[in-house]
C-alpha cells in the first residue's frame, strides 16, 4: 500500500496494464455466476451474527472494559474481511474481472483483504 500512496508513479510502472487494450482485457477474464453468487451469499451469510453481536458490544457498561473493546475492534476488521474477500471478491468473479479490469480497486481491496 505504500508503493500506491507514496510512490503511485513507481505503482503505475510495475502495475501498467496498458499492453492490452480495456476490450482485450474483458476477454481474458471468465465469468462465472454460480461462485461468484456462492461467495456473495456464504459471505453475508457469514457477516449477519457480526451485526448484532457487535451492537451488543457497543453498549455502554460493556464497552467501558478494554476486553469488549479489542473484541469490537476485531470483530470490526473481521466484518470489512469478510465485506472484500467475499462479498468484493464475488463481485468481480461475476463481472468475469481480471487485475487489469479494475487495478485501483484490486490492489486496494487486496491490501486491504489481507492485513
Amino acid at each position: 500500500m505504500e508503493l500506491y500512496i507514496f510512490r503511485h508513479s513507481e505503482w503505475e510502472t510495475v502495475y501498467n496494464c496498458n499492453i492490452h487494450t480495456e476490450e482485450r482485457w474483458q476477454t481474458d477474464g471468465h465469468v462465472n455466476y454460480p461462485l461468484g453468487y456462492w461467495y456473495i451469499v456464504s459471505g453475508v451469510i457469514y457477516m449477519m451474527p457480526y451485526i448484532p453481536c457487535l451492537i451488543v458490544m457497543l453498549k455502554q457498561d460493556l464497552f467501558r472494559n478494554s476486553c469488549y473493546k479489542i473484541m469490537f475492534f476485531l470483530g470490526l476488521i473481521d466484518f470489512v474481511t469478510l465485506a472484500i474477500n467475499a462479498v468484493l471478491t464475488g463481485f468481480l468473479t461475476i463481472q468475469g474481472a481480471v487485475a487489469c479490469s479494475y487495478p485501483n480497486l484490486i490492489y486496494i481491496a487486496g491490501c486491504t483483504g489481507m492485513c
